[in-house]
């Protein structure tokens, strides 16, 4: 599985991190479609998906994270991808998941999650990534909004050149 690596301006060789967080991330895919979360206010787009609690695997959380964020039962298919951050003093960890929509359920969002607003759909790949690049130049360099776009925006070049086979892009 490749990693692709992303570095803040504060990244050095040999720096240690002091948090490591570990999530898991959906890609659903609908001919030129995918499914995304999106918040209005602070704009964010991102796949569905989020951290790895207690003893999780990937495949299980990005089921958890799937149903409560988005009430989707999913069924993982293949581990794609990773995504390491090196943000401040966080080391993020991502593996993206192909998974396919078996069911629904309800959904369950945390209070953060209700305050920003957090929706759910399917959009146009094209517009998905025209929007992570406008968002990219939108946000400070500094922002973690603007990391966590470079970062789905990453994940999405690779979803759109390697997963082409499986959509009309």
């Amino acid at each position: 599985m490749v990693t692709y690596k992303i570095f803040d301006d504060e990244y050095f060789e040999g720096k240690n991190y002091a948090k490591v967080r570990k999530a898991a991330r959906a890609v659903i895919l609908d001919k030129e479609n995918i499914f995304i979360e999106e918040t209005k206010t602070p704009e964010i787009v991102m796949l569905p998906g989020g951290g790895v609690e207690g003893n999780e695997n990937w495949s299980e959380c990005v089921k958890r994270e799937c149903l409560e964020e988005c009430g989707l039962i999913v069924e993982p298919k293949e581990e794609l991808f990773a995504i390491e951050e090196y943000y401040k003093d966080t080391l993020f960890y991502s593996v993206y998941i192909k998974c396919d929509i078996v069911g629904t359920g309800k959904s369950s969002l945390t209070d953060s999650e209700r305050k920003l607003g957090l929706c759910y759909g399917w959009k146009k790949l094209a517009d998905v990534s025209n929007n992570l690049q406008r968002l990219i130049s939108y946000y400070p360099i500094a922002s973690e909004h603007r990391g966590m776009h470079i970062r789905e925006n990453t994940a999405l070049e690779h979803i759109i050149e390697h997963c082409s086979k499986q959509i009309a892009i």
